[in-house]
C-alpha cells in the first residue's frame, strides 16, 4: 500500500514539474549561452535581452527559450522585434550541450533595407536579389530560422508603403499591401494594393520557387494591373524602354490599360530568363497619339484616335487585334509576332484620304481617298509587304507617259514589296489595272533614293501607251505602238529637279523602236533609238523620228576628244520640246537646234540653243514689257498674227546649280532683243536685257560699212530701245523699265557704258 502511495506521489510529482516546464520559469542562466550561439551563428549580428523563460515544447518535446525584452541589431541596424523564442532539443539540454536548433523571431514593423542585410547572407539563392528590389517600406511579421537545415527557414509578414524597382530603367512600382509567405524554398508575395508608376496593381500574387542544386529560380506570376497610360509616357524610365518600341514621332500618348500577366518564367541568380510561359493578356481602350513626320510643326501631324486592342502573349506567341481612327477613318490591323525570333505578321486595312498627308509626304501619283489592305511578314531577315488598294474614288496620274484616272471610276493597285534591306526595295510584282489600261512591273529594284537599281520588265496599255520594256542581262528592249510623252518632256526643262531615274549602278545597251511617240499635238512616227548606259548616264545615243515626210527630229549623245559628254538635238518643229517652259506657251512654228557638253570634271554645263523662223503671241511677260516700254502698235501684232523672229540664240552656263546667260538675242523685223542675266539655285531670276523696235531698220544700218554695227551694237541690238529688267520668283515675277535709257540712244549708252566698265 506505501508503494502504491509512493507511486501516486511520483506521478503526482512529475506532472507537477511538467505543469511548471510547460508554463515556464524566468532564469539568467542560459543568458550567456544563448547570447554567444546566436551570435555566433548570425555573424555581424548583436542581441542582447532582460532574461529567459525556459518551457517544454509539447510539439517538438524540446526546451523552449523564450528570450525576455529582447534587443537584435544586425550590421549595427537595429531589428525591430516584438519576441525571440529559441528551440533547444530536449537531449542536447539533459546533456547540458544546450544546442540551438531553430530561433524564432516575431517582427515589429521593420525597415525593408535593414531585413535585406539579413536575409542577403542567408540566403545563397536569389532571393536576396529579388528583396533588395524593395528599396524602402515597412516589414512586420515573423521569421523561424532552422539551424538544423537553413533552407526549412520560413516567414511570414506583411509589406506595407513600398517602393520597387524591377529594372534600373523600369518605372516603379509601389505596394501598399502585401503579404509575403517563404516555406520549403518557396516565396509566395501576394500583391493585395499597389501601383505601377500611375496603374493601379490589384490582387496579384507571385510565387518564386528555388532549385538548390542548378541555382534557378522559377517564378509564377498572375499579375493584374488596370489604369491610364497618360501618366506613364511621361515618365523618364518609360522613354528608356520605348524608345526602341514606340517611333518618336508620337506624342500625347493616352488610353486606358487593361494587364492580365500569368507568367511562369525560369531565371539564374541574375535574373536572365532562361525559361518563360505565359498566357497573359494585354487591353487597351480609348487610345490617341498624335504622330509626327516633322519635329516641332503641329501642321505635319496625323491624329490617331479611338485605339482598341486585345493583346495575347501565349508562351512566346505574341498577337494583338484591334482599330483606331486615322484622321477619323477607321483602320483595323492585327500582329503576330515570336518574342525570341525577328519573324512577325501583320495586317492592315481601312481608307485613307491622301490629303490628310499632302503637308509632309509629297505624292503626285495618287490622290484622294485610298480603302486598302496590306500585310507585311517577315522572312529570311526581309520584310515582305503585299498590298492591295481600291483607287475608285482617287486621282490617278503617271505624269511621265502622261496618264490620268479622274475619281468615281474604277482602278485598282496590287504589288508585293521585298524590303531586302533600308537601302533596297524590290517590287516582285505590280499591277495597276483600270477601264482600259493596265500597267504591270515585274521585278523591279530601286534603292533608297528611288533610283532604279534593275527590273525585269514593264508592259504599259493605256488609251495612249502601248508599250513593252523588256531586260535581259544588260540588254534593254523597248517595242511598243504608241508612248505618250508629253509630260515627260516638258519635267526636262525643270532644272531644280535632281533626281535620276536610274542608279549609277545601272548599265545596260538598250535599243528603241515606237511606231508613234505624241508630244502634245504633235506625233513623232517611226522612233528608232539605240543607246549604252554606263554608270546611270547615257555614254552615247542616237535616236531618230519624224513628224511628217520633210519634218524630222534626231537626237546623239557622246564623248568629245575632252571626255566631255555632248548633247546635240535638231528638231523642224520646236513647240513640242519647248512645251515645259512658260514663256514659250506663246510660241509657234520654228526649228530648234540644241547642243549642250557637259564636263564630268568640273561639273559643268554649256548649252547653246538656236531658234528660226517662228512666231510670238499671247505672251503676257512680252505684252507687259511692250506696254511699259510704249511700243503698243507691237502688241497688237502681239496678239494677232503674231511677232515674227527669224533667229534667237541663247548661250548659257550651269555651275553649282547657277545658270548664267553668256550670250542672248533675238531679231526680227518688227522687234530685237537682247539678255544677260542669272537664275539661283533657288530658282531666283535676274536678267537685264533690250527690247529694240522697228528691227528691220537697225538691220539695214548694221550693214553699213564702218559706222553701222558702231551706231546698232550687237545682234538683237539698235539704235534706240527700252531698257529692262526682270527679277524675284518664277512664279512672281517683277518687271521694270528705266525711261531715261529708253529715251537715250543705245550707242550713246554703250559709249557711257564703256567707262563705267573700266572703272570698276
Amino acid at each position: 500500500m506505501k508503494l502504491v502511495k509512493f507511486f501516486s506521489f511520483i506521478v503526482v510529482l512529475l506532472f507537477v514539474i511538467f505543469l511548471f516546464l510547460i508554463n515556464g520559469f524566468e532564469t539568467t542562466s542560459l543568458n550567456k549561452i544563448i547570447k554567444e550561439q546566436v551570435e555566433n551563428k548570425i555573424s555581424n549580428s548583436q542581441i542582447n535581452f532582460k532574461n529567459t523563460t525556459i518551457s517544454l515544447g509539447v510539439e517538438t518535446f524540446g526546451v523552449t527559450v523564450k528570450l525576455n525584452s529582447p534587443e537584435f541589431l544586425y550590421k549595427k541596424n537595429k531589428i525591430d522585434i516584438k519576441s525571440i523564442k529559441a528551440n533547444i532539443d530536449l537531449w542536447s539540454a539533459l546533456k547540458r550541450e544546450n544546442k540551438i536548433n531553430n530561433v524564432y523571431l516575431e517582427l515589429d514593423k521593420t525597415k525593408i533595407s535593414t531585413i535585406n542585410l539579413l536575409v542577403k547572407d542567408f540566403d545563397t539563392k536569389s532571393y536576396a536579389v529579388i528583396l533588395n528590389k524593395f528599396l524602402d517600406g515597412t516589414l512586420e511579421g515573423f521569421v523561424n530560422i532552422d539551424f538544423k537545415n537553413i533552407e526549412n527557414s520560413r516567414f511570414e509578414g506583411v509589406v506595407k508603403n513600398s517602393t520597387v524597382q524591377l529594372y534600373e530603367n523600369f518605372p516603379y512600382a509601389t505596394i501598399n499591401n502585401a503579404e509575403l509567405k517563404y516555406k520549403n524554398n518557396i516565396l509566395e508575395i501576394q500583391l493585395n494594393t499597389g501601383k505601377l508608376a500611375d496603374l493601379d496593381i490589384k490582387q496579384s500574387k507571385i510565387t518564386v520557387a528555388s532549385n538548390n542544386l542548378l541555382d534557378e529560380l522559377s517564378i509564377n506570376t498572375r499579375i493584374l494591373i488596370n489604369g491610364k497610360i497618360d501618366y506613364l509616357t511621361k515618365l523618364k524610365e518609360f522613354k528608356n524602354i520605348s524608345g526602341n518600341l514606340i517611333p518618336s514621332g508620337i506624342n500625347n500618348l493616352k488610353g486606358d490599360l487593361d494587364i492580365n500577366i500569368f507568367l511562369d518564367i525560369l531565371i539564374d541568380k541574375e535574373l536572365n530568363v532562361k525559361k518563360i510561359k505565359s498566357d497573359s493578356k494585354i487591353n487597351t481602350s480609348n487610345g490617341s497619339f498624335d504622330y509626327s513626320f516633322a519635329p516641332n510643326e503641329d501642321k505635319n501631324k496625323i491624329i490617331i484616335s479611338n485605339v482598341n486592342t486585345n493583346s495575347n502573349l501565349i508562351d512566346k506567341d505574341f498577337s494583338t487585334i484591334g482599330d483606331f481612327l486615322l484622321n477619323g477613318k477607321l483602320v483595323k490591323f492585327s500582329f503576330n509576332k515570336k518574342i525570341d525570333s525577328k519573324l512577325y505578321q501583320s495586317n492592315f486595312s481601312g481608307s485613307i484620304d491622301t490629303v490628310d498627308f499632302n503637308t509632309f509626304l509629297k505624292n503626285e501619283v495618287i490622290n484622294g481617298q485610298i480603302d486598302f489592305n496590306i500585310s507585311s511578314n517577315n522572312k529570311q531577315g526581309r520584310n515582305i509587304i503585299n498590298a492591295k488598294l481600291n483607287l475608285d474614288n482617287a486621282l490617278v496620274k503617271f505624269d511621265d507617259i502622261n496618264y490620268k484616272k479622274e475619281p468615281k471610276s474604277k482602278a485598282s493597285l496590287d504589288f508585293t514589296l521585298d524590303k531586302k534591306s533600308e537601302n533596297i526595295n524590290i517590287f516582285s510584282q505590280l499591277s495597276y489595272v483600270a477601264k482600259d489600261s493596265k500597267i504591270n512591273l515585274v521585278n523591279l529594284i530601286l534603292n533608297k533614293n528611288n533610283e532604279i537599281e534593275n527590273f525585269k520588265s514593264i508592259n504599259i496599255e493605256t488609251p495612249k501607251n502601248s508599250v513593252s520594256i523588256n531586260k535581259n542581262k544588260d540588254n534593254v528592249s523597248i517595242v511598243g505602238d504608241s508612248l505618250d510623252l508629253t509630260k515627260f518632256i516638258q519635267s526636262l526643262t525643270d532644272f531644280s529637279d535632281d533626281s535620276n531615274t536610274v542608279s549609277s549602278n545601272f548599265n545596260s545597251k538598250l535599243t528603241a523602236k515606237i511606231k508613234k511617240v505624241y508630244i502634245g499635238k504633235d506625233v513623232i512616227n517611226e522612233l528608232v533609238l539605240s543607246a549604252n548606259l554606263k554608270n546611270g548616264e547615257y555614254e552615247s545615243l542616237n535616236g531618230f523620228g519624224s513628224f511628217s515626210n520633210t519634218e524630222t527630229a534626231s537626237i546623239t549623245i557622246n564623248k568629245n576628244k575632252k571626255n566631255n559628254i555632248v548633247t546635240t538635238f535638231v528638231s523642224d518643229r520646236s513647240v513640242p520640246f519647248l512645251s515645259g517652259l512658260n514663256f514659250a506657251k506663246g510660241f509657234g512654228n520654228g526649228k530648234l537646234n540644241y547642243i549642250s557638253e557637259e564636263d564630268l570634271a568640273v561639273d559643268k554645263t554649256n548649252t547653246k540653243i538656236t531658234l528660226s523662223n517662228y512666231y510670238v503671241k499671247e505672251m503676257p511677260i512680252l505684252a507687259n514689257l511692250l506696254s511699259l516700254t510704249s511700243f503698243t502698235g507691237i502688241i497688237d501684232t502681239l496678239t494677232g498674227k503674231g511677232v515674227f523672229f527669224d533667229k534667237s540664240y541663247l548661250e548659257y552656263e550651269i555651275k553649282n546649280k547657277t545658270l548664267t546667260i553668256i550670250d542672248a538675242y533675238g531679231t526680227g523685223d518688227s522687234l530685237g532683243y537682247t539678255l544677260e542675266g542669272k537664275i539661283n539655285p533657288d530658282g531666283f531670276v535676274s536678267l537685264d536685257g533690250n527690247l529694240v523696235p522697228a528691227y528691220l531698220v537697225n538691220d539695214i544700218i548694221r550693214q553699213v560699212p564702218v559706222v553701222g554695227k558702231i551706231f546698232t551694237g550687237k545682234q538683237g541690238d539698235g539704235i534706240f530701245g527700252a531698257s529692262f529688267k526682270i527679277k524675284g520668283q518664277p512664279n512672281s515675277l517683277e518687271t521694270t523699265v528705266n525711261p531715261i535709257r529708253t529715251l537715250t540712244p543705245r550707242f550713246i549708252q554703250r559709249f557711257f557704258d564703256l567707262f563705267r566698265s573700266s572703272s570698276k
